[in-house]
């Protein structure tokens, strides 16, 4: 027998979900399936023995004949909950299918700027509020929909729409970026929101990371990405290049310890992310996975991954939680992939590194006013999962023209190994800013424990 798949498709891209008969144990209610991240399904009828008889079910078209513009993929990790299928289009949709058919239970129409949202929340909801499918906006607002009728929730903020942007630009910056393309992440009766900000340019919207009342949209708590003055972290920042710094946002999604109550926020770089002349000093918390107690916001621990970034070596994966076994005993663990390709193992409760870590030197680049990081920390397990360098005998020899070209490109270029630094003449750069991991995350297998 053939098994059907559900596909979700622009002409671009896709995404795809398996669909079986709807009990509890199908729901993919959050954005990584569960609020730690881990992507494992424990379903098995779909396996390495069957999966190439996959045959389509049914399409969805996410491109509306009335929109003239070009056509956009689909980056949407949809949700199933109940026996719906819930996700956003690139086309100022949200919509709710019937997961046998694709029938459309309702779709609700957006007046924002759309962009391709990457994921969309799912809350219960309580005895005050509807269970509420929570998304953002390019320009800055985060969207409650009741996902029983597709309507907004008229007791969430302004009529179901809060603008996030009052109090993270100030004045003289209003006309700076200011959006949410990430999935939102939920925890009891929170809803905690980053933001997606510029890369180019220091100067702009703030990073911080904010919790809202899912009921009501009255905000609860603030994280200041950026320390200011009296914080931890603030002395990082020399010469005042904390002021208006934009950047240092978590502008993928959050990972939930639920057994702990603890968000953990994976934090982006500083803007500009090439250049840092304007902002010296290790520039905490940028690209830094930062734990903090989900219903009050305090600090727990963090990790900065990268000091002062000039790589655009965002942490964009989502921590996923695992268990790790360590001289014999088993510790509650996350990993955190970054896109240096480094991985960080950490145990959860304090994220001090399992297998260790170690500030390792790293070469300093000679770009006028430019402050430079001396180390770098590197975990000592695993190795780096990415290339760092690179050899003559790795040039290609298609043809004698093509092998001359890159030999002379390879003699007349600088390659540092991990974390060269861009320098006035021709440089080589491993990994490139789209990174060893990006926002897709990883997996793991819960009754899996990991042994280094």
């Amino acid at each position: 027998m053939r098994i059907r798949t559900l596909l979700i498709c622009s002409n671009i891209g896709l995404a795809v979900i398996a669909v079986q008969v709807a009990i509890a144990q199908n729901d993919w209610p959050a954005y990584g399936r569960d609020p730690g991240a881990q992507r494992y399904s424990p379903l098995t009828q779909i396996n390495t023995g069957n999966v190439s008889t996959l045959i389509q079910a049914w399409k969805y078209e996410t491109h509306p004949p009335s929109v003239s513009k070009a056509q956009q993929a689909s980056k949407t990790t949809p949700l199933m909950v109940n026996s719906v299928v819930y996700f956003v289009t690139p086309y100022q949709s949200l919509v709710a299918v019937e997961p046998e058919t694709g029938k459309t239970l309702w779709t609700f129409d957006h007046q924002h700027a759309a962009r391709a949202s990457r994921g969309i929340a799912y809350w219960p909801g309580n005895r005050n509020a509807p269970p509420t499918v929570f998304f953002g906006a390019e320009d800055g607002f985060l969207i409650a929909v009741n996902a029983r009728t597709g309507k907004l929730v008229p007791g969430f903020a302004n009529e179901g729409e809060l603008d996030l942007k009052p109090g993270m630009k100030d004045a003289e910056l209003q006309n700076a970026p200011y959006g949410l393309n990430g999935a939102p992440a939920i925890y009891k009766n929170l809803v905690f929101t980053g933001s997606h900000l510029q890369d180019n340019g220091s100067y702009g919207g703030r990073g911080d990371v904010r919790a809202w009342d899912a009921a009501t949209g009255k905000l609860v708590w603030t994280f200041h990405t950026v320390p200011q003055p009296g914080e931890l972290g603030h002395d990082t920042w020399l010469d005042d290049g904390w002021k208006n710094r934009s950047g240092t946002n978590v502008w993928s999604t959050f990972t939930v310890d639920a057994e702990t109550g603890t968000l953990l926020m994976p934090i982006g770089s500083p803007s500009d992310d090439r250049y840092g002349g304007d902002r010296p000093g290790a520039n905490l918390f940028g690209n830094s996975l930062v734990a903090v107690d989900a219903m009050t916001g305090k600090m727990k621990w963090y990790l900065q991954t990268v000091h002062h970034d000039l790589w655009d070596y965002d942490l964009p994966p989502q921590p996923t939680l695992i268990d790790v076994v360590k001289d014999g005993k088993r510790i509650p663990a996350l990993v955190q992939a970054a896109k240096t390709g480094l991985v960080f193992i950490l145990d959860r409760r304090t994220g001090k590194p399992i297998f260790g870590l170690e500030e390792r030197a790293v070469p300093k680049g000679d770009v006028p006013g430019e402050w430079y990081s001396p180390t770098q920390p590197f975990p000592l397990k695993p190795p780096q999962l990415s290339r760092a360098t690179w050899k003559p005998d790795e040039i290609a020899k298609f043809t004698p023209e093509h092998q001359k070209y890159c030999e002379e490109l390879f003699n007349n270029a600088q390659n540092d190994g991990p974390y060269a630094p861009v320098r006035m003449t021709d440089t080589v750069v491993f990994p490139g800013p789209d990174g060893g991991f990006n926002w897709g995350g990883g997996a793991t297998i819960p009754s899996w424990a990991t042994t280094l």
